[in-house]
């Protein structure tokens, strides 16, 4: 993915690994860019960026 800015809401490309969240199926998490992101790993939309 290119160095660019992520926001939330963007949607990520379907190439980038989500992990999901055992206790939660509904959130996934990835990082990107030295970015925590929590996704939702159905539509790969970013929902929060970990700060």
């Amino acid at each position: 993915m290119p160095t660019t800015d992520i926001i939330v809401g963007s949607q990520l490309p379907p190439s980038v690994e989500i992990h999901t969240i055992p206790s939660n199926d509904a959130y996934g998490y990835t990082g990107i860019n030295k970015q925590r992101l929590i996704v939702d790993p159905h539509t790969h939309s970013v929902i929060e960026i970990i700060k």
